[in-house]
């Protein structure tokens, strides 16, 4: 999955992909989303993030293994509607963001069922946005 958007007024393209790992946590086995954060085209982030998907298809963020603190995350609906390119919902999962070194910055972040991340936008602090606009499938 490739998104395009801003963050600390840089052009940004984040990179997912989704690999064959999984890890257990908490007793949930969860599929291993490796990420890549490029700032005006340099690498400034890479993350191991990890998911699972419940029988019924919801798709849950159980965290990241990354250089940098990561943040912290509070749901705040589970029917928020979001609009991107690829998708449209109105049961997207949103939630809060934030991290303790870095108070005032608060970003949302919309989850959508069988897909993951399709959204997320600073909500305080420097402007922040990033969209989902393709997916590509290896096989």
């Amino acid at each position: 999955m490739v998104y395009h958007g801003v963050k600390d007024g840089e052009r940004a393209v984040d990179v997912f992909s989704v690999t064959r790992r999984t890890r257990k946590i908490q007793g949930v086995t969860c599929r291993v989303v490796h990420d890549r954060l490029r700032l005006a085209g340099v690498l400034v982030e890479r993350t191991f993030d990890w998911y699972a998907q419940s029988r019924s298809g919801d798709v849950w963020y159980f965290g990241e293994r990354t250089a940098e603190l990561g943040p912290h995350g509070r749901v705040l609906t589970t029917s928020a509607r979001v609009r991107v390119p690829l998708v449209r919902s109105s049961h997207a999962l949103l939630t809060k963001e934030w991290t303790p070194l870095e108070p005032h910055v608060v970003d949302h972040k919309y989850y959508v069922r069988d897909v993951g991340v399709v959204s997320e936008q600073s909500v305080s602090g420097p402007r922040e946005t990033g969209r989902l606009v393709s997916i590509t499938h290896m096989g």
